[in-house]
């Protein structure tokens, strides 16, 4: 049988988020629609989405907070679909209830760019006026949940309800979580798959083959959990204890074979980017209706 080789690369290291995929290679469904399947675990957030903008592999995984900024720096690439929903925001030491606490703050956060700026809005939303000088960015790569434990922030920017959170209760940090979208912030918790458009047309069929996959993997991994999980661990070893386990059964939550995109959500996405940096896109040069 011909194989069609398709080049993948994960948002971040390799964690449950990533289970379908694991679980679709272990399973030969990625196999079943001819296709070699290859992941790529990238250096930072923004290198999978250059490397597809370079043609130097077919798709990424991001989350959508990225893709304004991408786009307006000329990164030929459009989001085709989601397959994963969470909850996306910010979590804090328990004894930060509400974001008049956030003056003088650290905050921990792989996204230094962003994250200023979002607070004042999420703070501006429920009335609060905060200063961004008076917020200490904190570089903390993925490691986020650590640097509240070592009292490097007493916040942590960009978490996922499904990871950190869980992550924190399991390491016996109590935290609040406030979600993006809860305080008019349109950065929404999914992980969507991007891909230049010359490959979405020229590709049309392999692209659709490795959705019927991803879809038969979803499937697969919400009805054999276990059987999922050992896949994961089956390539990636390391990620085999209890921490794993508990936030594998709150991912379960977050798949999805609804991989379509709203258009409304995008252009908020678009309209804030446009507002607060002051840079013009358009929902239509971010994604790409294929699904």
């Amino acid at each position: 049988m011909y194989m069609d080789t398709l080049g993948l690369s994960l948002e971040w290291f390799v964690n449950v988020d990533h289970l379908p995929f694991f679980a679709g290679l272990y399973q030969g469904f990625f196999k079943d629609e001819g296709i070699d399947l290859h992941i790529v675990e990238p250096v930072n957030h923004e290198a999978g989405m250059k490397l597809v903008s370079a043609g130097k592999l077919d798709i990424a995984i991001t989350e959508p907070i990225h893709m304004p900024e991408a786009v307006a720096n000329g990164l030929r690439i459009k989001a085709f679909a989601k397959y994963f929903i969470t909850g996306f925001g910010i979590i804090t030491k328990s004894n930060i209830k509400d974001f008049s606490q956030f003056r003088g703050i650290r905050v921990a956060t792989p996204l230094g760019k962003y994250t200023k700026i979002i607070i004042r809005e999420m703070a501006k939303y429920k009335g609060i006026e905060i200063d961004p000088n008076e917020i200490e960015v904190i570089p903390a790569s993925y490691y986020l949940v650590d640097a509240l434990l070592s009292n490097k922030a007493e916040a942590a920017f960009a978490a996922f309800e499904n990871y950190e959170v869980v992550e924190a209760k399991y390491k016996g940090l109590d935290v609040n979580f406030f979600r993006f979208t809860d305080y008019g912030v349109p950065s929404y918790g999914y992980l969507v798959l991007v891909a230049r458009t010359e490959t979405l047309r020229k590709k049309r069929d392999l692209i659709r083959g490795f959705l019927d996959a991803l879809r038969r993997s979803i499937r697969f991994t919400l009805e054999y959990p276990d059987k999922a999980f050992n896949a994961l661990i089956t390539y990636v070893p390391i990620l085999d204890n209890e921490l794993n386990r508990m936030i594998m059964r709150e991912t379960l939550k977050c798949f999805t074979d609804n991989f379509s995109l709203s258009k409304e959500e995008w252009e908020k996405l678009a309209n804030f980017y446009y507002k607060h940096w002051n840079k013009k896109i358009d929902a239509s040069d971010m994604i790409e209706s294929f699904v």
